[in-house]
């Protein structure tokens, strides 16, 4: 089935630095960049590493191709969910899957699953979970430390800070494109806490998920806000609705939270 024919895609991929510095969410490896030609390297020259050694784009406010890709209505339109799997997480794209140091990892695998509909949110918690691992202390690939590796997020959710010049409307509607979700950075890697848990914006949230502990189940607060859209689209049930939660889904077998942005209920 060719991509334009689907109804709505699951987009499940792994964190890992990416050489060309797409942070890591490798477009071409999704059902994007591949609608007519055989591979995406035609859109590497839109990334921070382009394959020509003198034309290295290290630094904010260029333009990105990634966003493009994500506002698109077929490539990002499409996606009911995005799903990160970090059961075996890794260094760059090309290694084999390794053990994180950090906490609360702590030398064993990262063994953990990522949901949600907000791409850029989703994306930003996993670009902090990689820039705090994959430092040049561990003697990895440190790919994801490229200055400019998060830009596209900031263009993604803020179009205030796109280059002079550019306007993104994949869809050549004449109209560019609206945020596509929500783009912060946690407050530090001891506390890894976002605008909606320090109470300073409505950014992401991250919540710890209820534990079994010696048969008691731990309580946790419900989330703080939500709000209920009719008419969400869905051809089985057209009664459905989209409640929209400040949450990411995020289980661990070594801990469970919640990260912010949007989940999806029926």
């Amino acid at each position: 089935m060719e991509t334009g024919d689907a109804f709505l895609f699951i987009h499940v991929r792994q964190p890992a630095g990416r050489k060309r510095g797409e942070n890591e969410d490798p477009k071409e490896s999704s059902p994007r960049g591949s609608q007519t030609r055989g591979d995406a390297s035609h859109l590497h020259n839109g990334l921070v590493s382009p394959p020509t050694p003198d034309s290295l784009r290290n630094k904010y406010g260029l333009y990105r191709v990634q966003v493009d890709l994500m506002s698109h209505h077929i490539l990002g339109g499409k996606n009911l969910v995005f799903i990160l799997d970090a059961l075996w997480a890794t260094d760059h794209e090309l290694d084999k899957p390794v053990k994180w140091t950090m906490p609360p990892f702590n030398n064993d695998w990262m063994s953990s699953i990522f949901c949600s509909l907000d791409e850029a949110a989703i994306e930003s918690v996993g670009y902090d979970f990689l820039r705090s691992e994959f430092t040049p202390a561990r003697g990895l690939a440190t790919y994801v430390q490229q200055v400019g590796v998060d830009d596209y997020l900031h263009q993604a959710a803020d179009s205030t800070t796109w280059p002079k010049g550019i306007v993104y409307d994949p869809d050549s509607t004449g109209s560019p494109i609206p945020s596509i979700g929500v783009h912060e950075h946690w407050n530090n890697l001891t506390d890894m806490q976002y605008s909606r848990n320090l109470g300073t914006g409505n950014g992401i949230e991250l919540v710890r998920m209820p534990q079994v502990v010696n048969g008691v189940k731990e309580a946790i607060a419900p989330a703080r806000t939500y709000q209920l859209y009719s008419n969400y689209p869905n051809p089985f049930n057209p009664s459905t609705t989209r409640t929209k939660i400040a949450t990411i889904l995020y289980v661990s077998n070594e801990w469970s939270r919640v990260a912010g942005a949007d989940c999806l209920f029926d």
